[in-house]
Formats: structure tokens, sequence, C-alpha cells
């Protein structure tokens, strides 16, 4: 009885010793990456050249978020290295984003311009096309954001063959090599992060060969991550961590 007890204690003793080891090892890495990491420093200002404040600077697909001061400056500290995409973005003007690329242990520094918004343009768009109340929601998260859009005109441009042609032009996903597919640039071959897609508030899976011919589409966005995605629509699907795409067709069919 006594061996048998001294062999279930040197287990334990073996399980929490390796528990301490999972441990260290995690925090070490923790501490690595930090050590790697990189900065965003950037200014932002108007077409005049005057520092504007209260902009948010996103990194698209992540929960990162900075407001920039009265100065018109901000900074993202603890930023992994590789590449990101920036989303800036103020009411009143028209947002931008940018592709970067931060380098271990280095400052990275950038500076946009923002444009001021032309408030008559959208009015004279929907009172053209009698937009429905359905696509009233789009033109108004369109004015303020945040996320990605597309409007019928931009669509008819692009003269797309397949619904997913036209999503190649949104920062923070790439396409499968067969356009069925979209993917989150967080995916990973260990963790896939495919964007699943809403057509007329009605959900689809990720697999993108039953969408509606581009013809057939008014509007399109695309939110990167759940910080992004419109609260009525985080419970229409599941993995609204990867993001997601809302398509609205002409006819609402």
């Amino acid at each position: 009885m006594t061996t048998r007890r001294t062999t279930i204690l040197v287990a334990a003793w073996i399980a929490l010793a390796c528990l301490s080891v999972d441990a260290a090892g995690a925090q070490a890495r923790d501490a690595t990456a930090r050590q790697a990491a990189g900065v965003i420093d950037g200014l932002v200002s108007d077409t005049s050249l005057a520092p504007l404040a209260d902009v948010t600077v996103t990194i698209v697909g992540s929960e990162v978020r900075v407001i920039t001061a009265a100065n018109g400056r901000f900074r993202i500290a603890a930023v992994p290295p590789g590449p990101h995409v920036l989303l800036v973005r103020r009411i009143g003007y028209e947002a931008t984003t940018a592709r970067v690329e931060v380098a271990e242990r280095d400052t990275l520094r950038l500076a946009f311009t923002l444009q001021p918004a032309v408030a008559t343009l959208d009015t004279v768009a929907v009172a053209a096309r009698s937009v429905s109340p359905r696509l009233a929601e789009f033109y108004e998260r369109r004015k303020v954001g945040p996320g990605q859009f597309l409007t019928q005109d931009q669509i008819e441009k692009q003269n797309a063959v397949r619904a997913s042609d036209l999503f190649g032009r949104f920062l923070g996903l790439r396409l499968s090599s067969d356009g069925t597919k979209a993917f989150s640039l967080r995916d990973t071959p260990a963790h896939p992060c495919p964007i699943a897609a809403i057509v007329d508030g009605i959900a689809r899976d990720t697999e993108f060969g039953g969408l509606p011919d581009p013809k057939e589409i008014a509007a399109v966005e695309f939110f990167a991550g759940p910080s992004e995605i419109p609260v009525q629509y985080k419970s229409t699907v599941k993995n609204t961590w990867c993001g997601l795409i809302l398509i609205w067709t002409r006819d609402g069919s």
C-alpha cells in the first residue's frame, strides 16, 4: 500500500513539474514576442496639413484601436512583426487604409492625409435609385464606418464574373485559389479562419459557389473582425471572429 501511495505521489509531482515547465515556456515565448514587437508612430492631418484629433486608427482584424491626440499623432506599441492593414477614419472625412510591414524591434513612422467627405454624393445616389429601407442601413454605415464598402456603381465598373471576384479589393482577407472561399489574414494551416457571408439578411456558409451573380448585387460590405461587425449580425453566423461579408441584392430576393 505504501509503495502504491509513493507511486501516486511521484506521478503527481511529475505532472506538476511538467505544468510548471509548460507555464515557464509560455512565459518565455510571450517575453520573446514582446521583445521582438515593433511600434507604429503616426500623424494624421487634413488636406491643408492641419493635424486632426479624434481620428480612429485600427489594425484591421484585431481589437487594437487608438485615437489621435490634439496634435494629430498616435502611437501603437507592441505590434507583432509582419504585415498589417491599418484603417484610418474620422466622421466627416473619407476613411483610408494602408498595408504596412512592421520589422522586429523597429519603429514605423507613417503620415496620413484624410479627404473631407462630400455629404451630397450619397444623397444623390440614394434618390436616383430609390433605395429600399434595407439598403438604407448600408449607406448609413458607409458614412460613419467602420468597414469597407462597395456601391452598385463600383460593382458595375469591375465587370466581375463571380461575386467572390468583388471581394479581392477588400483589405484584411485573401481568396482561395478557386475563388470559392475567403479567409481572414489571421488564418493559419493549424487554425483556419474562413469568412462567412450574409445575403439580404440570410446567412450563407463559407462556400461562395451559391452567391448571387454580380449583376444582381446592389451593395457589398466587409467587416474584418468582431469589433467592426454590426451588432445585429453578430449572432447570425458562428465565426464572426474571422470577419463577415454582407451582400445586398437589387431586388432583395
